[in-house]
């Protein structure tokens, strides 16, 4: 929070560019500004309409369609007054000073990425994420007794059975998914994806089948629900299903 303080009133800080006391004739050239902030919550107001109409489009146009859009009346007024060869010098210096005010904008676009890419390559690496534990695992402080602890609740599987549902532990989830065909300590098995909510699960569009082992299976023999016209199937048992994966991420990945 003190970067951007310091980065957004970094003129009006000690050594900055308006940090001295204005002069009375400055005073009185900018008598016409607010004297609160409501003017400058107006500008982003109209900037941030201006981007939702044109979100392609750069901020040196979005800057510019603001200028005219808060001083048109006075600009036409001024404009109206001057002679014709001074508006035809005016606009002459107009269309050359576009070009250098553009690239000038460009530039510090270009500056702001860099150090937002700067910024983002200094900060540090995030948290590491603190498993989940559960009563068992953090009573168990016997390694052995903690393996013998998870071990003893997977399903002892001496071969698949063909049809059947089992959920298998990945290391960000469990899936549940039903055996196509077994292959001694392995089976070939076509999942389910998870929906929002929890325990409900359907078949995908794009069939999910993948090659398991005996090892990573957390529960067998079960069949699920079939719910909403049989778009979707509900697991009664994922709470008990959750709570073993959990002691097995934290053991195994």
């Amino acid at each position: 929070m003190l970067r951007t303080v310091e980065k957004q009133l970094v003129d009006f800080l000690p050594g900055g560019k308006y940090s001295k006391a204005p002069s009375k004739a400055d005073l009185e050239r900018t008598s016409f500004s607010h004297s609160t902030n409501l003017g400058c919550e107006h500008h982003f107001g109209d900037l941030d309409s201006s981007q939702k109409r044109r979100p392609n489009a750069s901020m040196h146009h979005h800057t510019t369609v603001q200028l005219l859009k808060r001083n048109r009346k006075s600009l036409i007024h001024w404009l109206s007054d001057m002679p014709s060869n001074k508006k035809e010098e005016i606009m002459k210096k107009a269309r050359k000073g576009g070009r250098v005010l553009r690239e000038q904008n460009m530039n510090a676009e270009k500056e702001v990425e860099m150090e937002i890419n700067r910024s983002m390559i200094e900060e540090k690496g995030n948290p590491q994420k603190r498993r989940k534990t559960n009563g068992l695992s953090e009573i168990a402080n016997d390694p052995e007794e903690d393996y013998d602890c998870i071990t003893n609740k997977l399903p002892v599987i001496n071969e698949f059975s063909d049809n059947e549902y089992i959920a298998v532990a990945y290391q960000d989830q469990w899936y549940p998914g039903c055996v196509l065909k077994s292959s001694g300590p392995e089976a070939i098995v076509k999942f389910m994806a998870p929906c929002r909510r929890q325990g409900y699960f359907i078949w995908p569009a794009r069939e999910d089948i993948q090659s398991v082992k005996k090892d990573f299976v957390l529960k067998r023999g079960f069949l699920p629900d079939c719910v909403n016209s049989g778009r979707q199937w509900y697991f009664k048992e994922h709470d008990e299903i959750d709570s073993l994966f959990r002691q097995y991420q934290n053991k195994f990945f």
